[in-house]
């Protein structure tokens, strides 16, 4: 049996707050969401893939009661994580001094 470990995808954010994060293949073709709004300290940080992608996963699969989806591992060749970085949405109430 073939072990697959996981692959560390490292990247460095200024300040704590919310990070997504995709993987693409070599022609900028969108394979994996690989984490999306997940919160993370301020520094360097790994999040780990497991080399699968998103394509031809059912995306009902929850609806059907199937929580065991199978992976499909992606070919061998060069791949891109790309990811945008926000702080923390401080929401607050303003209001006009005039009715």
């Amino acid at each position: 049996m073939v072990s697959n470990p996981p692959i560390p995808v490292p990247f460095t954010i200024p300040q704590a707050g919310y990070v997504t994060l995709v993987i693409e293949d070599s022609e900028g073709m969108r394979i994996r969401n690989l984490v999306s709004e997940t919160y993370f300290p301020a520094g360097r940080n790994i999040a780990w893939w497991d080399g699968t992608d998103d394509l031809g996963r059912d995306i009902d699969a929850a609806k059907h009661g199937l929580y065991s989806i199978p992976a499909r591992f992606v070919e061998p060749g060069e791949y891109t994580a790309r990811g945008i970085w926000r702080k923390d949405v401080k929401a607050f109430y303003e209001f006009s001094v005039y009715a």
